[in-house]
């Protein structure tokens, strides 16, 4: 994770050393990073798959399994929950 910070009044363009990615709304940024007047920017650093190659998703984990929308919850054993005092 990355900060930026434009501590004046005129709009900057921050040099970055490796690809970046708003934390925030996403956008990527490969070689700069536009900040406006007393802008704040939080960015992660975009990373490639060691395995995949060129053409490959950003993320290993989609090789085997599938992305849906929502939450997961841990659920333990009926039996735990049934020596639980008051279960």
């Amino acid at each position: 994770m990355r900060f930026l910070h434009d501590w004046s009044w005129q709009e900057v363009s921050v040099p970055v050393p490796t690809a970046l990615r708003d934390a925030l709304s996403g956008a990527a940024c490969a070689d700069a990073v536009p900040l406006g007047p007393w802008d704040v920017k939080a960015l992660r650093e975009e990373w490639t798959r060691q395995l995949g190659g060129p053409g490959s998703g950003p993320d290993p984990l989609l090789d085997y399994s599938r992305a849906v929308t929502g939450s997961l919850f841990f659920v333990p054993p009926a039996g735990l929950l049934e020596d639980l005092p008051g279960g």
